[in-house]
C-alpha cells in the first residue's frame, strides 16, 4: 500500500478536492445535452460515469509527487485533449508518439463511458460537439491545477524546479525574453523554459487554451479569456537603411510609403492588423514588396536598403544601437500609441516559477518602453 507524507495529503485535499467538486458543474450541465441514438444510456447514469472518471483523473495525480504532471493524467484525457488541440487523430496520434487506432479507440471508449459523442467526425477532422467542449474546458483546467499543483509540492520541498511556458512575437525575443531567461537562470537555474515564437492572434490563442503561461504580444484585440497584465507604449515606426530620403521628415505620413517599396508582416501580426485599420481610415492603399512572419527578414529588408519596413520600435533596438538602420514615427496618431502586452489566462493562478518569472519580464519590458 502506498503511503504518503502528511504534508502531501494535505496539498492534495486543498488543491485538487476543489477540482474534483468543480467537475459537478459537468454533470449538471451533460445533463442537460440530449443524448445520441449511438449513445443511450440514461444522463443521470452518465454523470455518475463522468464524475467516477474525473475523480479518478484526479486520484492519478497522488502515485507519486516526483512524477511529472502529464504522466497524472490518464491516457484517456490526455488523448482526448491532443485530438481536441490538433483536430485529427493522426496528428495526435504523430505529436504522442502513439498509434492513431490507439488514440481512437481510447476517445471512442471515452464516449462510451460519457454517454454522448464529445466529437463531430468530418471529412477534414474532429470537432468538437457541445458535449466535448464542456469537458475539454474542464480537462484543461484540471491539467492547468495539476502543474501548479506540481510546482507548489516542488518548491515546499525545496527542489527549485518547474517549466514556464512562454508564447512571445519574435520582436522581443531576442532583447528582451531571453535576456530576462538568462538572469532569471542564474538566480533560478533548476527551472526550465519552452519559448515559442508567433503572432499576436497565435500567442493569444495559446494563453486562451492554457498552452502558454505567459503571453507577450503586440497591440492584442481584447479577450474575454485573457488577462492583460501590462500594456506598454511601443509605437510603430517606417524602418530604413541610413540617409534614406524619409529621413528629411519628422514624421512620415503612411500615404507617403504608397510610393515606395514596403515589407510588412503577414495577417495575423498586431503590426499587420494596426497597419492595415489604419489604410483604411485613411483610404491608403499599400501593395507590401514584402511580405513574411519573420520579423528578421523584415529588419533586413530595411537594412540591406531594400525598402521601407513597418516594425513595432522594440523590434528594433538592436540595430539602431549598432547605427544600421533608423527609424521614423508616422503621422498617423493610432500607429504611434500601439502596444507591446503582457498576458496570462484569466482567472489562472499560475504556478510559482511562471509567476516569479512574469514579474521578472514585467520589470525588463518596463526599461525597454
Amino acid at each position: 500500500m502506498v503511503m504518503f507524507s502528511p504534508l502531501f495529503r494535505k496539498v492534495w485535499w486543498i488543491t485538487l478536492l476543489p477540482q474534483v467538486q468543480k467537475f459537478d458543474h459537468i454533470v449538471r450541465d451533460l445533463a442537460t445535452q440530449k443524448p445520441s441514438r449511438r449513445f443511450r444510456r440514461p444522463c443521470a447514469h452518465t454523470a455518475r460515469i463522468f464524475t467516477s472518471r474525473m475523480r479518478r483523473n484526479c486520484a492519478v495525480s497522488a502515485r507519486s509527487d516526483k512524477q511529472r504532471s502529464t504522466a497524472m493524467l490518464s491516457s484517456q484525457l490526455r488523448y482526448f485533449l491532443e485530438v481536441a488541440r490538433s483536430g485529427s487523430v493522426r496528428l495526435a496520434g504523430d505529436h504522442l508518439n502513439v498509434a492513431a487506432s490507439a488514440v481512437s479507440r481510447q476517445v471512442q471508449n471515452l464516449e462510451i463511458e460519457v454517454g454522448m459523442p464529445l466529437f463531430e467526425r468530418r471529412p477534414r477532422g474532429m470537432v468538437l460537439t457541445p458535449a466535448g467542449e464542456i469537458y475539454a474546458r474542464y480537462a484543461r483546467s484540471l491539467t492547468l491545477e495539476q502543474d501548479r499543483v506540481v510546482s507548489e509540492i516542488e518548491e515546499l520541498r525545496g527542489l527549485k524546479r518547474g517549466l514556464v511556458r512562454i508564447y512571445s512575437v519574435e520582436g522581443v525575443i531576442a532583447d528582451v525574453v531571453t535576456e530576462s531567461i538568462a538572469h532569471f537562470r542564474q538566480l533560478h537555474p533548476g527551472v526550465r523554459f519552452r519559448l515559442n515564437a508567433s503572432g499576436t492572434d497565435d500567442v493569444v490563442a495559446a494563453v486562451r487554451e492554457g498552452l502558454a503561461d505567459i503571453g507577450v504580444s503586440f497591440n492584442a484585440q481584447p479577450d474575454e479569456a485573457v488577462h492583460f497584465v501590462r500594456r506598454f507604449d511601443d509605437p510603430v515606426v517606417a524602418v530604413v537603411r541610413p540617409g534614406h530620403e524619409l529621413m528629411r521628415r519628422a514624421r512620415v505620413p503612411l500615404r507617403e510609403l504608397a510610393k515606395l517599396p514596403v515589407a510588412l508582416p503577414e495577417v495575423g501580426f498586431g503590426i499587420r492588423r494596426l497597419v492595415d485599420e489604419a489604410c483604411r481610415r485613411l483610404d491608403v492603399s499599400l501593395t507590401p514588396a514584402l511580405e513574411t512572419n519573420s520579423i528578421e527578414a523584415l529588419r533586413g529588408f530595411a537594412r540591406t536598403g531594400a525598402g521601407v519596413s513597418i516594425l513595432p520600435r522594440t523590434s528594433c533596438r538592436r540595430e539602431l544601437k549598432a547605427g544600421v538602420i533608423e527609424t521614423l514615427p508616422f503621422a498617423d496618431e493610432a500607429l504611434r500609441h500601439a502596444t507591446m502586452d503582457l498576458s496570462v489566462l484569466a482567472g489562472r493562478r499560475l504556478p510559482p516559477a511562471a509567476s516569479t518569472f512574469l514579474a521578472a519580464i514585467e520589470t525588463s519590458l518596463t526599461a525597454t518602453s
